[in-house]
């Protein structure tokens, strides 16, 4: 190997080596919340929640998510600081379950899940969105008409008297 191509190897080694760190998943997205704990009680039917996000996100790289209250999509939310405080409106009566899936800004594809905002008519009270970690388990979007499982980053319930 000549001294020219080991030098053009060896920066093309560099660069490779430079490069491998933008190419690496980018690091999973969580959710806590901060204000309100399981089985919560709270007073009047309008909640604000305190969430922080990691890693946080920024205007150019925002978290997109869907909230969910007992299984029917109440609002979407762009989250662009951590943490950042959303507000759902219009509660029922008795027992909630609000739950936070992670979407795709652009589509609103649910990660690990198939897209799901094909009706939006079943957000219903959108006068609810307010732009502003707990159980984990399996969750069913029959409501959105897909069935399709997806993991929610959150999910808390509480009780509105």
């Amino acid at each position: 190997m000549t001294g020219k191509n080991r030098f053009m190897a060896g920066m093309t080694m560099m660069l490779l080596a430079m490069s491998l760190p933008a190419l690496a998943a980018p690091s999973p997205v969580s959710v806590r919340i901060l204000n309100h704990h399981n089985n919560d009680r709270i007073g009047g039917r309008t909640l604000h929640l305190a969430l922080a996000v990691s890693p946080a996100p920024t205007s150019a790289a925002p978290v997109h998510l869907h909230v969910y209250v007992n299984g029917k999509m109440s609002t979407m939310v762009s989250i662009l600081k951590s943490p950042q405080t959303v507000t759902l409106h219009h509660l029922s009566r008795g027992k909630d379950v609000i739950t936070f899936v992670l979407a795709n800004p652009m589509t609103h594809q649910e990660m690990g899940g198939k897209e799901s905002m094909g009706k939006m008519d079943d957000m219903g009270g959108m006068g609810g969105m307010d732009m502003g970690n707990d159980d984990s388990h399996q969750m069913d979007h029959g409501s959105m008409g897909q069935g399709e499982k997806v993991s929610p980053l959150a999910t808390l319930t509480i009780e509105v008297r």
